[in-house]
């Protein structure tokens, strides 16, 4: 049985349909945790770049509640 017999089986998902559905979840679940990191907007995200002692730069992420008011 090809590929192509095994999507025109009576009874079965089309490849294509298969591959959108799962293409929507993935979209779906980076903008759900999306959200999650930010508190659905209470939190502000911000990427620090910096270098180590040895000189090798390092990310990192600063969050910061949106009430927060600024360092003296």
């Amino acid at each position: 049985m090809s590929l192509s017999e095994a999507s025109e089986a009576p009874g079965t998902i089309p490849l294509t349909i298969l591959f959108l559905v799962c293409v929507a979840m993935l979209i779906g679940a980076v903008f759900i945790a999306s959200l999650v990191q930010t508190d659905f907007g209470r939190v502000e995200v911000t990427n620090a770049d910096y270098k180590n002692f040895n000189g090798i730069p390092i990310r990192a992420k600063l969050f910061r509640p949106q009430e927060a008011s600024p360092a003296p």
